[in-house]
């Protein structure tokens, strides 16, 4: 699966592993990768925003 995700979206895949872990996992993913956000979001992966980490 993150292979199709990264194909289908240009994403490279150690970016796409994280949001397929993401979604198996069911918990949010952290990035400030707005190419990595975007697919997250397409696929409802919850995202955070580093900023709630300061």
């Amino acid at each position: 699966m993150p292979f199709k995700i990264g194909l289908a979206n240009q994403l490279p895949i150690y970016d796409s592993l994280y949001v397929v872990l993401a979604e198996m996992l069911g918990c949010a993913l952290i990035t400030v990768d707005q190419k990595q956000a975007a697919v997250a979001h397409s696929i409802q992966v919850a995202l955070k925003p580093i900023a709630d980490f300061n």
